[in-house]
């Protein structure tokens, strides 16, 4: 399952193991390669979201049709291995002008 937030400008994709795992966060990982609409590719860790599910979080830098595809450390695990899809982003997302990039003074010392 996935879905896109065009408010917070975020894919986010749950992937069900088909595996039990005694300890899930150190018996496998999760990533999801990214590829941009001209080609170029973005690596996302993804994280266990308890039970046998995982979730992956995305925000894409450029507006356009995004694809992902899925590496699980255990590749046997096809509920988590090799998962592919595809989203539209709509647009690339906006920074808020209210939000500071950097001080437009110097920072005051303390006395000494």
């Amino acid at each position: 399952m996935q879905t896109f937030d065009p408010i917070l400008h975020v894919l986010e994709a749950a992937f069900t193991s088909t595996r039990a795992y005694t300890d899930p966060i150190r018996d496998v990982a999760l990533s999801a390669t990214f590829t941009e609409p001209n080609g170029a590719e973005v690596t996302t860790p993804a994280f266990w979201d308890g039970s046998d599910t995982w979730r992956v979080r995305f925000s894409p830098p450029v507006a356009g049709e995004w694809h992902f595809v899925t590496h699980a450390s255990d590749p046997t695990n096809s509920g988590l291995h090799g998962q592919s899809g595809s989203f539209t982003a709509p647009h690339t997302p906006v920074i808020c002008p209210s939000w500071p990039t950097a001080p437009s003074a110097p920072l005051p010392t303390e006395p000494t």
